[in-house]
């Protein structure tokens, strides 16, 4: 076994042989293998040659230098394959485990010889196995891995080349090193008796050549003068694409001059190369001094110059990084801490160090999971989870915590690192959106899209009546439950989403719940993950059960656009399918004609036989309309007895003829209620689309309304076509624009008065103001033939300017003459909408000082109040700062919401003249009329009825309780003059009416 070699032309005997069967099969551990046993060898040699305690020990140092950059080297390539395996931990560990045993040898008391006999022993054994064992072990696994294979198929084709032959040659080979080393060593003490000397000299130059060919750019050696040896070592501290720090120039500077002249021949100091572009690397510089002048200044140095940037981030990362982290013994006692866990828990590392890991538990921790944890690391090497923390001036922490067993070289238990962060916060948002869910009972969800799983929680499965128990379901399940209508708008929503069209995914849809059927639900998520591409990989969202809601608002819709006596559509809901109706008929060039149907004689059959009977009529007559119709018409109820029929898909004008008459004829049958029977007639008006002029569904039922009234007019129990070219002729006397411009310019409108009075005991309440054009050939003009011309026009302000300050003019001339009393004037829509309306009022009224602003009172229509809720709101309330009042006009036509008529803050609303006219043939028009006088007195407004038009029409608003009225049957609107007169014979001659 004994191997010689040449060394200064003499044959030497080497105490660590080198054999192939040593190789890896991995050139670069093989290379420093070679280098490591050639280390060997020398050091044998220049014990042999008689070199001093302190020779020896200094190529011991090297051999160690270079055992550790070898182990560095060795490490890399290992950790690169399989850096978080055992094996590869172990590994490391038999590393340390060498520098022990080195370092144990050293500090021993014994003889020197006796020491090194034992250090040559323990390297040659130690040596060969880790070598012919360990790390050939390693290779073949690392060079599987680089096949393909896994980290545990690495290991074991690893063992299975290891064992059988190859094992007994090993423990063969290892036993050979064992017995023939000391031998070898007496024979090299023996044969190199004389030349110790010389060998020393040439060994340990050799060996330096070795490390700087070896070591590439991590050492380096230098030569200078003593004079400039320290500013040209700093000069080239510098490199391509670095320089050094500014900051660590001074203390880099010391460390070098410290070595140069101080006895001590060592020196070491980190600093930082500061890059071209701002990045920062962290070096570390070790020097020796191995030349000194005859003044002991250094004049050649060797040293190592490393990177550790990556060793100082981790350094960095467990200072300053927000985890918290802490390491035990095998004995589970603390042996560090780092800041983060300080500054979580409030106890400093002197206070944790040295005590029980275990102790750090908080008071409500279950003691039987130390036992789980214990059993994890025993078993698995790891363990994760939620922990509570015991905190020192605080309550106790919740922490995800993961701990890792780290082994020594033997497999026994080395120590504890664990790793966790603070999630209470976490936790406590995650209680307070979990008692949300309890109550609003929302299911939650998480949809893995990459693994088309869905993950549901008992709340999820509660709502479709399913086991009551978290569950993950494929999303097949999912798609079952969902209605077949709704599964391509929840798709298309959700892929909206995740393409992030939308901010988050929301879908109201059907699922199906067990022994219930279709249900509606509110779904709603966004993507909690994404990929490293972007592509979404996770949607979490809940689940609510809008059922009732659902159902409820359909009824409500059901109600808002039905009639609820007949279940027909009603105006508002004809009204929007005769829109699109229409637009089907421009699309396909066809015609329809829209009947108007109004009952001849009901309000006869209802007052003489009760509404009950009436109400039973309108149900016979719906249901002979609808069996005359078919399906194919649009049916519906607009009105007491009014009923409109849509036909469409005509050719012609004539075409409607036929259907018409047969409901005038279903009309005419005998109708027997119980013992009664009644006889009926229809009189329908009826309108034709598409016409010469555009029009839409509303000005179709006017027309067709008006013919309606024509075929009573003519008899009833017929229908008559409306006539648009007559209708035409009648708009042409309706006034331009221009025309009324210039009436305003020339003084032309005139303004008449009609009284408003209390009916019950007579008292005059005051006057509105109505506009009249004074037409110079034309004569007196009712606004109906030119205020419909500018309603959206900006004159329309112009002329209800006038109309305010000629109704504050009439107050002053009368006030002048003795007559106090009130003045209402309408504003237009144009008016309300106008921003710097109230800053005109508030100039009109000072403008007449003489006028007390609570005598004039302001009329809003319903409808042009809710264009801009908001505005006109805050528009009364500044008025009413003036000292002005208010008054909603006509009414019940608009939208009558509650929430409007509280947010509208009018003294007076005026029930509108439709629902007084026929209140005395149309019973419903008396409970609409009782209905907005119970508005009107839990709002606290004053209730005034427009169109008392007969003495009869007074008595029956008095009778349901509306006190105030004005119309024909009090006064017709009058000239300003006729006023005075007018107040003189109310008070002489009242109505019959009138009871005070």
């Amino acid at each position: 076994m004994p191997h010689t070699s040449t060394v200064n032309d003499t044959n030497v005997f080497e105490i660590f042989p080198w054999s192939s069967n040593l190789e890896t099969g991995i050139a670069l551990i093989d290379a420093q293998h070679r280098k490591l046993v050639e280390l060997l060898n020398r050091l044998a040699e220049q014990h042999i040659r008689g070199a001093s305690a302190e020779e020896i020990g200094a190529i011991l140092g090297e051999l160690a230098d270079y055992a550790d950059y070898h182990f560095r080297s060795e490490e890399a390539i290992w950790a690169e394959a399989f850096a978080d395996d055992a094996r590869y931990r172990e590994h490391v560990h038999t590393h340390e485990a060498f520098f022990a045993r080195i370092r144990e040898l050293q500090c021993g008391d014994q003889p020197f010889t006796t020491i090194l006999e034992e250090l040559f022993s323990f390297l040659t054994q130690w040596l060969a196995y880790h070598i012919l064992d360990n790390d050939k072990r390693m290779a073949k696994a690392v060079i599987a891995c680089g096949e393909g294979c896994s980290v545990a198929a690495a290991h074991r084709r690893a063992d299975e080349e290891m064992s059988g032959a190859t094992a007994l040659l090993i423990h063969t080979v290892l036993s050979m090193y064992e017995r023939l080393s000391s031998q070898a060593l007496d024979l090299m003490r023996e044969k190199h008796a004389r030349l110790r000397a010389e060998a020393a000299l040439s060994l340990s130059e050799a060996r330096w050549k070795f490390l700087l060919e070896g070591s590439g750019e991590g050492l380096w050696e230098w030569n200078a003068a003593p004079a400039s040896a320290h500013a040209d070592l700093l000069q080239h501290l510098d490199e391509p694409g670095g320089r050094l720090h500014p900051d660590d120039l001074a203390r880099v500077r010391t460390a070098l001059a410290e070595a140069l002249s101080a006895p001590s021949d060592t020196f070491s100091c980190q600093y930082r190369l500061l890059g071209e572009n701002g990045a920062t690397r962290w070096m570390r510089l070790r020097g020796k001094v191995i030349e000194r002048c005859a003044d002991g200044l250094a004049t050649r140095l060797i040293g190592t110059r490393q990177d550790v940037t990556e060793s100082e981030l981790a350094s960095h990362i467990v200072r300053f990084g927000h985890e918290m982290l802490f390491i035990a013994d095998a004995g589970n006692r603390v042996i560090a801490v780092n800041p983060a866990f300080s500054a979580l828990t409030g106890y400093p590392a002197s206070a944790c160090i040295g005590c029980d890991a275990g102790t750090l538990f908080a008071d409500d921790w279950p003691a039987e999971r130390h036992a789980d944890i214990a059993s994890a690391l025993q078993h698995r090497g790891r363990w994760e989870g939620e922990v509570r923390y015991r905190r020192r001036d605080a309550d106790p922490c919740t922490v995800f915590l993961t701990i890792l067993r780290s082994d020594t070289a033997d497999g026994e238990l080395g120590q504890y690192v664990a790793i966790g962060y603070d999630i209470t916060a976490y936790r406590a948002s995650e209680a307070a959106l979990r008692n949300v869910l309890d109550a609003v009972q929302a299911g939650t969800w998480q949809w893995q899209l990459d693994t088309a799983t869905l993950q549901v929680d008992s709340h999820w499965q509660t709502i479709l009546g399913r086991p009551a128990d978290a569950a993950t379901l494929s999303a097949n399940v999912r798609e079952a439950l969902l209605h077949p209508d709704d599964r391509a708008r929840s798709a298309a929503l959700l892929a909206a989403h995740c393409r992030g069209e939308q901010a988050r995914y929301e879908c109201e849809l059907r699922m199906h719940r067990e022994g219930m059927g279709w249900i509606w639900v509110r779904e709603q998520g966004r993507v909690s993950e994404r990929d490293a591409n972007g592509r979404a990989v996770r949607v979490a969202g809940i689940l609510l059960d809008i059922n009732e809601h659902k159902t409820h608002q359909q009824q409500l819709a059901f109600v808002a656009g039905h009639d609820p006596l007949t279940g027909l559509p009603n105006r508002s809901l004809l009204t929007e399918r005769l829109e699109a109706q229409m637009a089907t008929a421009r699309d396909q060039r066809s015609m329809l004609a829209l009947a108007y149907v109004d009952l001849d004689g009901f309000a006869a059959i209802n007052a003489r036989h009760g509404r009950s009977a009436g109400d039973q009529l309108l149900k016979v007559v719906t249901t002979r309309l609808r069996q005359r119709l078919g399906e194919r018409a649009e049916l519906a109820r607009i009105g007491g007895d009014e009923f409109a029929v849509v036909l469409d898909g005509l050719a012609c004008a004539s075409d409607c003829r036929a259907p018409v008459h047969s409901l005038l004829d279903a009309l005419a049958a005998p109708v027997t209620l119980g013992d009664l029977a009644v006889t009926l007639s229809g009189s329908i008006g009826v309108s034709l689309y598409p016409q010469d002029s555009a029009v839409d569904a509303e000005q179709l039922l006017r027309q067709a309304d008006q013919a309606m009234y024509r075929a009573k007019l003519e008899g009833k129990n017929r229908f008559h076509l409306f006539d648009p070219e007559h209708d035409q002729s009648l708009r042409g006397q309706l006034a331009s624009i221009e025309e009324i411009r210039g009436a305003l310019a020339r003084r032309e409108f005139v303004l008449h008065f009609q009284p408003k009075v209390n009916m019950r005991s007579g008292t005059v309440l005051g006057f509105e103001a109505l506009i009249r054009w004074q037409h110079p050939e034309r004569g007196l003009l009712a606004p109906a033939l030119f205020i419909p011309q500018i309603e959206a026009h900006p004159l329309s302000i112009a002329v209800g300017d006038w109309v305010l300050d000629a109704a504050l003019t009439q107050l002053a001339g009368w006030r002048a003459a003795g007559l106090h009393t009130t003045v209402s004037v309408n504003i237009g829509s144009a008016q309300l909408q106008d921003p710097d309306f109230f800053n005109r009022l508030q100039k009109l009224l000072a403008t007449h000082p003489q006028v007390d602003a609570a005598q004039l009172q302001l009329e809003i229509l319903e409808t042009g109040a809710l264009e801009d809720i908001r505005h006109v709101c805050e528009l009364i309330a500044r008025c009413r700062t003036l000292g002005v009042s208010f008054a909603l006009d006509d009414f019940g036509t608009g939208y009558s919401s509650l929430t409007y008529l509280k947010r509208l803050d009018a003294d007076t609303i005026k029930i509108d003249q439709s629902f007084v006219r026929d209140m005395l043939d149309d019973a419903e028009h008396v409970a609409i009329i009782d209905s907005i006088l119970g508005l009107a007195r839990t709002f606290g407004r004053q209730p005034l009825a427009e169109g008392v038009e007969t003495a009869e029409h007074a008595r029956r608003l008095l009778d349901i309780g509306c006190d105030c009225g004005q119309g024909y049957g009090i006064a017709r609107p009058m000239a300003a003059a006729y006023v005075g007169d007018w107040l003189a014979q109310w008070q002489r001659s009242r109505p019959d009416f009138i009871q005070g």
